[in-house]
């Protein structure tokens, strides 16, 4: 189902963010201010990407679906992502604190901000596998082909009005910005 097959390409661009999210928060402390510049620009591009392009379609749509036709999978899995959404946004939001405490010089913010990563990371990995594993394929066989096209003609309305195309352009940048920090150094250098 096309409807399914977006949201799942959105999960493949999540993980990379998640991943280089880890990433960024282990070097910092150790390259300078760059690492913590990176991540605070990420934070705020998974914020808007993860939860309020890809969990906002989800909540507004593809939930009520799930629920409308009663195929939950096992263990209630509406509920379940729904507290994974609010434990996500709670994690960003605390990411963003122990960002702000390594601004303000605080040295112990650096594994505060690894920690907090660290979760936020495992819980979006656990989170995916969940959708993709069991509940998007419920969706795709409960949904007609007439109902995957209005979906997918309201997530790319979504997706325009959310600038979509911008987030994944900024994430690139992103991405390229953060290479200098994996390209190998000169002997010598710090």
């Amino acid at each position: 189902m096309a409807a399914i097959d977006r949201l799942t390409a959105e999960h493949r661009v999540i993980e990379q963010m998640v991943a280089l999210l880890e990433r960024l928060a282990g070097r910092l402390g150790r390259d300078g201010d760059l690492p913590a510049q990176l991540l605070a620009e990420l934070v705020d591009l998974v914020a808007q990407y993860s939860d309020k392009l890809h969990h906002a379609k989800e909540e507004q749509r593809l939930f009520q679906i799930v629920i409308e036709r009663g195929v939950e999978a096992e263990g209630g899995a509406v509920s379940t992502l729904l507290r994974h959404h609010e434990t996500g946004r709670s994690y960003l939001q605390d990411l963003r604190g122990e960002l702000h405490r390594l601004r303000q010089g605080d040295r112990n913010a650096v594994a505060g901000c690894a920690l907090v990563a660290g979760q936020y990371a495992t819980l979006m990995r656990n989170h995916i596998r969940l959708e993709d594993e069991q509940v998007f394929p419920l969706v795709a066989r409960a949904m007609s082909e007439e109902e995957d096209r209005a979906l997918v003609a309201y997530y790319a309305e979504f997706d325009a009005s959310h600038h979509a195309a911008d987030l994944r352009a900024r994430f690139a940048r992103l991405l390229d910005r953060s290479a200098e920090l994996e390209a190998p150094r000169a002997p010598g250098s710090a």
